[in-house]
């Protein structure tokens, strides 16, 4: 779950910091560039629904690890955009990825506190 959170506010800080230049990259305005950061948003339902429906398909595992190689290319794959409309096309697709990752890592995450949870002595917690 802290890898999740962490990319997405990576990822946020990482576009929104530098829409000045993309815009100027791209030739475009501010208010153009800003609709990449809008697309992540949107499409993170999408995501969110299509990785769920894998996850209880195949299990939390693959699901997840397919989910975070999209998450890295896409990541990367925003750098190497030629045109306005590849970036807008990326985000809109990494915004499907960080829409898939939380469910998996918050299911990761809830397993894992249930192991250690069962492994400690909790009968003083009543």
């Amino acid at each position: 779950m802290i890898r999740a959170n962490f990319s997405q506010a990576f990822d946020f800080f990482t576009v929104s910091l530098t829409v000045s230049e993309l815009a100027k990259e791209f030739g475009k305005t501010t208010k153009d560039i800003t609709w990449g950061i809008t697309l992540v948003l949107m499409f993170r339902s999408v995501g969110s629904i299509a990785f769920g429906i894998a996850a209880d398909r195949y299990g939390r595992k693959w699901p997840f690890v397919v989910n975070n190689i999209l998450f890295i290319i896409l990541e990367l794959g925003t750098g190497f955009c030629q045109t306005y409309n590849q970036f807008l096309a990326v985000r809109a697709l990494f915004g499907v990825a960080m829409g898939g990752l939380y469910g998996n890592a918050a299911g990761q995450s809830n397993c894992v506190s249930l192991y250690f949870a069962s492994l400690t002595d909790s009968s003083h917690c009543t």
